[in-house]
């Protein structure tokens, strides 16, 4: 049985989806009907202030680098940071071109951990690695 070290490093891609999410809920905060209530726009200012003060620091930190160890039948151990715990790859994991949705079950643990990794996180043989076994696994 073949195991894999997947290295997952920061991704760009997740800021520009925070960057993304940022903008469309400001554009949402600034397209209320003018003159609902008072102190309108200074309210509109407090929030769009409140968004960026929550997404900056998500827009600007780096990813810790995680390292992993997946093998053909989707169980995963976390080698960076260590953990004792085993989790297998759940049959709801799903990916497309620019992501992979992972959804970790663990028999020691009843809540179960979802993970995003953006394939500009990983190189590209590890990517097919975890796409064949995500696959794998769904088609179970």
């Amino acid at each position: 049985m073949s195991k894999f070290r997947i290295q997952v490093r920061d991704s760009h891609y997740r800021r520009y989806l925070n960057g993304v999410i940022l903008l469309l809920m400001v554009a949402s905060v600034w397209s209320w009907k003018s003159d609902i209530f008072v102190y309108q726009q200074w309210i509109q200012s407090l929030f769009t202030l409140c968004l960026g003060l929550y997404f900056w620091p998500k827009l600007c930190q780096k990813d810790q680098e995680q390292i992993f160890q997946v093998d053909e039948d989707g169980r995963v151990i976390w080698l960076q940071p260590q953990s004792d715990i085993s989790w297998q790859i759940s049959s709801r994991s799903r990916f497309n071109g620019w992501w992979h949705w992972l959804v970790l079950e663990s028999p020691m643990t009843s809540p179960r951990q979802h993970r995003m990794l953006f394939k500009d996180s990983v190189s590209d043989a590890d990517w097919r690695h975890l796409c064949r076994i995500v696959n794998q696994i769904i088609r179970k």
